[in-house]
């Protein structure tokens, strides 16, 4: 789904340094790359930096840009691409502060418990479905919370996704049954 009329000359006065054509390409796609971006990172300023840094990138090596399958097709597939690559490092950072959280907890320098606030402030419902979100399979978990959190329509998941539409519908309708079995009397 094309959000630009004519993405061809779009793409070549980007190309030739046109900074109107960029901004065009900004405003047509920026907020639903950020809305898909969020689906990998959950962080609005995070989602942000990524697409920023995306675009800034496409700005510096315009010259070279080629866009071969459609401008949505291409902006999608670098945001999950840039996506894939954020989970991977948070992945290795993660693994990092676990080891210097077992590091201090021997030395006895770990952190105490939670306050009676931080306790209070995480809802049962709410607690549990992003419990059982995060324990659903990748795919179904990002075209579920594509669709959920962010409204974006199959076709606009499918082309984040890099997938088919008929796949989305596939893995948005499996994590509802999942959410269903798991949480059925919760909600």
């Amino acid at each position: 789904m094309a959000l630009v009329a004519d993405e061809a000359a779009l793409v070549e006065r980007i190309r030739a340094g046109d900074k109107s054509a960029f901004e065009a390409l900004f405003r047509a796609y920026y907020p639903r790359l950020v809305a898909v971006m969020r689906g990998f990172v959950h962080s609005d300023t995070v989602a942000e930096e990524l697409v920023q840094d995306i675009l800034l990138r496409l700005w510096e090596h315009r010259a070279g840009w080629v866009v071969r399958d459609g401008m949505a097709r291409y902006l999608y597939g670098a945001v999950r691409n840039q996506g894939v690559n954020w989970q991977k490092h948070e992945r290795v950072k993660d693994r990092w502060v676990a080891r210097a959280v077992a590091d201090t907890s021997l030395s006895g320098m770990g952190r105490g418990p939670l306050s009676p606030e931080e306790a209070m402030a995480h809802n049962e419902i709410d607690t549990a479905l992003a419990r059982e979100v995060a324990r659903l399979p990748e795919r179904r978990r990002l075209a579920f919370t594509l669709r959920s959190q962010y409204g974006l329509t199959n076709a606009e998941i499918a082309d984040a996704m890099g997938v088919t539409v008929k796949a989305v519908e596939k893995a948005i309708s499996a994590a509802l049954k999942t959410l269903r079995d798991k949480l059925g009397g919760l909600l």
